[in-house]
């Protein structure tokens, strides 16, 4: 049965004020819990299962497949999170040991009150948190801010990374501002939604074809953005402060690199992908016709085969 049918129009209209309000308490429990039901039924089907670790002081939530094949790390982008790879990890090889943390502040994961989280500080995180749950060299991955601290651990930890896979990166200011830089300069923060209405704008940002979510799905996520719209706010001034920091430093990779950009990338601008071609060895960087800012959600089977090869010739010349 559904929300809408549970919930009658003239119960909400006649009650006194304390019972409307229970009952609205009522209904955004009940969806919170389907919502929640249709992630697990989805993370079971990708044979992920929820894991917590304690990392620099607070907890931090990721997903993990077991398998007997090399050990991948998928690392989210900014205000995203570990469910986000769940289409994605029903594409790559089945025998990869997949490890997905939500990162500090994002999804399931806390913060530690004392640390004011920048791309170096959740860069440190995850190298913590990957000394935890996956001790030996890992292959790892990263989408948009987490493709950033995903390249910050390579760098500075070249010997933790059998190969880096990074699609549409952080970390370079783009030679042409994307859409979303323009509505930045404008202070209109579209990467931090606190509505549904404010969501779907998000995705239509973020997406060629933005995902057919249920209401009852988008007004959850809704509600939990904005719940995350504090830090999100404050880790996004730092993300900005550090815009092009990993310019300069790209040339200095040292481990088997696969570089994807969508061409339709809104969010990241696609001419960010020359300024790291150039600085790649040839054949790094693969550009997806009509994708966005998102390719493991919007070519997940191409993403994947891309990614496995990547990660197949590093397990081969080991």
């Amino acid at each position: 049965m559904s929300v809408r049918r549970l919930l009658i129009p003239s119960l909400v209209v006649l009650a006194p004020l304390g019972a409307t309000v229970a009952l609205v308490a009522g209904r955004d429990r009940l969806q919170r819990r389907l919502v929640r039901a249709g992630v697990a039924r989805a993370r079971a089907a990708a044979g992920l299962e929820p894991r917590e670790t304690a990392v620099d002081g607070h907890a931090m939530a990721w997903l993990e497949r077991p398998g007997p094949g090399p050990t991948v790390a998928l690392v989210h982008g900014f205000n995203g999170g570990k469910d986000g790879w769940l289409r994605y990890a029903e594409h790559v090889p089945p025998d990869w040991h997949l490890v997905v943390p939500d990162l500090p502040g994002h999804g399931e994961s806390g913060v530690n009150p004392s640390t004011d989280y920048d791309p170096p500080a959740l860069a440190h995180t995850l190298l913590a948190w990957l000394d935890i749950v996956a001790p030996g060299r890992v292959h790892l991955a990263g989408s948009s801010l987490g493709g950033e601290l995903a390249t910050r651990v390579a760098l500075d930890h070249p010997d933790r990374i059998a190969s880096l896979a990074l699609f549409n990166p952080a970390g370079v200011h783009p030679p042409e501002p994307s859409d979303m830089d323009r509505l930045a300069d404008a202070e209109d923060y579209v990467l931090i939604p606190t509505t549904r209405a404010e969501l779907d704008r998000l995705y239509a940002h973020v997406f060629v074809e933005p995902p057919d979510l249920p209401v009852v799905a988008r007004t959850v996520f809704a509600a939990e953005a904005a719940a995350r719209a504090p830090f999100m706010r404050g880790l996004l001034a730092h993300v900005g402060a550090n815009r092009d920091a990993l310019r300069d430093r790209i040339g200095d990779l040292a481990v088997p690199t696969l570089l994807l950009w969508g061409d339709c990338d809104r969010v990241l601008h696609p001419s960010s992908a020359q300024v790291w071609a150039e600085a790649l060895p040839p054949g790094t960087l693969h550009v997806l016709a009509g994708v966005g800012h998102a390719p493991m959600l919007e070519a997940p089977a191409e993403t994947a085969r891309l990614h496995a090869a990547l990660v197949a010739d590093a397990v081969g010349a080991a």
